[in-house]
């Protein structure tokens, strides 16, 4: 659902959602949620905000599994954008953060880490000229099920880029 306002901001939009991943059907798998929202402001034609938030959750006790998983992940960016004459200047950004706990009855591990990305797109309207600079780190923790862009196969081995390292080991998945 959104929002509009005569005055201070433009508009407020409202997002979420629930999705099962797992259902436990006597699978000994626990119960798996995909769950979210998301809130985007359009304070007015200079300047978007957003901030999105996700997990990937297990529920206790839907099974006989001593297995649990999480995976929080939080988002936000800033959109701004200024005309003058037929020259536009838009800068977009996105940072977010992580935390994957994987619990095996008592044990517990933990991996947290970020991304940023940075886009900055200068253009001339009149002679159809657009330059544009991007910057964008991932780290090499940073988990988030909604953001894969293709399906894993823990059990298989890597098909590209098997070896790294001078020692040449194998990569893991």
């Amino acid at each position: 659902f959104g929002l509009t306002f005569k005055k201070g901001v433009e508009e407020l939009d409202f997002t979420g959602f629930t999705s099962r991943l797992n259902w436990t059907a006597n699978n000994g798998l626990l119960e798996r949620l995909h769950s979210g929202a998301n809130i985007q402001l359009k304070q007015s034609k200079y300047l978007d905000l957003h901030l999105t938030y996700v997990d990937a959750f297990d529920i206790p006790g839907t099974s006989a599994s001593t297995t649990e998983y999480n995976n929080p992940v939080l988002t936000g960016g800033i959109g701004l954008h200024y005309k003058v004459d037929d020259w536009n200047l838009d800068l977009a950004s996105e940072l977010g953060n992580s935390t994957e706990t994987l619990k095996i009855g008592d044990d517990e591990s933990t991996r947290e880490d970020y991304f940023v990305d940075v886009d900055v797109t200068v253009t001339q309207r009149e002679k159809n000229l657009k330059v544009g600079l991007g910057y964008q780190e991932v780290g090499p923790d940073f988990r988030s099920i909604g953001a894969q862009t293709k399906r894993v196969d823990f059990n298989s081995a890597n098909l590209a880029f098997q070896r790294y390292g001078n020692a040449q080991e194998l990569r893991p998945i």
